[in-house]
């Protein structure tokens, strides 16, 4: 949950992904980074709240700073997603909300947001998604946040 994510980082920061790199899967916490340096010095980026990151302009605004963590209303057609621009389909069976990262946005063919998912490099575009903008998933409905380092 985003709120359990918020309360380690305030407690703990965030280390880079070159510390450690995403990998889609559960595993105890490492005690060094992936090139052998400090743990506990990586810790680079301290978190001392979030903001929220709601509607178009508020997420676009939000994405300048780095990263945010987003909801959106996932149905079934989300599971057989492999490339192109995501456009929910609201005839298939809604399966809740679902929390990806969120690092970028693009007008270009059409407006979407680049995003990551936690399904592994398997799923979609090497574990990414574009989704379109205002298309069916309500994402910029929700209050959507990031992690603010000041």
């Amino acid at each position: 949950m985003p709120t359990d994510v918020y309360a380690w980082s305030i407690a703990h920061g965030i280390v880079p992904e070159t510390c450690y790199p995403y990998k889609a899967q559960q595993e105890t916490c490492p005690t060094r980074c992936v090139d052998g340096s400090d743990w506990a010095k990586a810790h680079v980026c301290k978190c001392k709240g979030k903001v929220i990151c709601k509607g178009v302009e508020g997420m676009k605004k939000c994405l300048q700073t780095g990263p945010i963590s987003v909801f959106f209303n996932a149905y079934m057609d989300l599971a057989y997603y492999v490339s192109g621009i995501y456009h929910a389909n609201k005839q298939t069976r809604r399966l809740g909300t679902h929390i990806i990262k969120c690092y970028g946005y693009s007008d270009k063919p059409e407006a979407h947001w680049l995003c990551t998912n936690s399904w592994g490099p398997t799923w979609g575009e090497k574990g990414g998604i574009r989704i379109v903008v205002n298309g069916g998933t309500d994402i910029e409905t929700y209050d959507n946040t990031y992690c603010d380092p000041q």
